[in-house]
């Protein structure tokens, strides 16, 4: 009698391949052709979720702190290296993006302690920096991120809009919780 192993994917595996899923999806969205303005805001609200879930994803996978900051006409990635933030650029599916100039992207951060939490980790690094420890930076650019995907697998939480700044079209919103989960949905504007 023959008896055979049982075979199975790990938890690794199955999460890297959700990882490469998402990225694939997230490559795609832009290239859809939208015509009708609601779908073009609909379609940088879903692109910006999908980043967002696989940011917190890797940042899990990869065992390293990683930020989004939005920037005047976007957002871009960072990571937490060398007791700084740092764009993110070996990543191929995370590169900094653009969002049309007539959409106006906010954050609300979530919870009061996640706010306070933030707050006193901005604090703890901006001492450091200021001490006699730190190398200066040669670069003007400040990298601060305005959502945290930690090792642990945690996510500071908030509610991102993109609303079209001239129009009266529904807002389209990104909530992303502390757990990393990540959902987009349209509300009208208020």
């Amino acid at each position: 009698m023959k008896i055979s192993a049982q075979k199975g994917f790990t938890l690794l595996e199955i999460l890297l391949v959700l990882v490469l899923m998402g990225l694939a999806s997230s490559a795609v969205i832009p290239t859809i052709n939208v015509g009708n303005s609601s779908v073009q805001l609909e379609n940088q609200a879903r692109q910006f979720g999908l980043q967002a879930e696989m940011t917190g994803r890797l940042a899990w996978a990869d065992g390293r702190d990683l930020g989004l900051q939005l920037t005047d006409d976007g957002y871009r990635f960072l990571y937490w290296g060398q007791d700084k933030w740092q764009p993110l650029e070996d990543e191929r599916y995370l590169q900094a993006s653009t969002v049309d100039e007539a959409i106006e992207m906010n954050v609300q951060p979530g919870s009061s302690h996640w706010q306070a939490a933030l707050e006193y980790e901005n604090r703890a690094q901006k001492s450091l920096l200021q001490s006699d420890f730190a190398k200066p930076s040669t670069s003007k650019e400040r990298y601060e991120p305005d959502l945290h995907f930690w090792s642990s697998g945690e996510v500071s939480p908030a509610d991102i809009s993109f609303c079209f700044t001239d129009s009266q079209h529904p807002c389209w919103w990104v909530m992303v919780k502390e757990t990393g989960e990540v959902t987009v949905s349209r509300e009208t504007r208020s």
